[in-house]
């Protein structure tokens, strides 16, 4: 293999996407609010079906979310 640092990589680095550390503090901010406000509770009849490999995946899950009050 040839030196890659010549290469063009383009959508990588620091500038690659100016907006990129807002929208994943927003997100953040955003999971904390619904867990902060939200119950949830697993909504599932019988047992959980998975798939086997390397992480085991459940095929379908269900889940609820109840509105906590003050």
């Amino acid at each position: 293999m040839g030196d890659l640092r010549n290469d063009a990589h383009p959508h990588t680095g620091p500038r690659a996407c100016v907006g990129r550390n807002v929208a994943e503090m927003e997100l953040q901010c955003m999971a904390a609010t619904v867990f902060k406000n939200f119950d949830f509770e697993v909504r599932q009849d019988g047992p959980l079906e998975t798939r086997e490999g390397f992480l085991r995946k459940p095929f379908e899950l269900h889940v609820g979310l109840k509105r906590r009050r003050p």
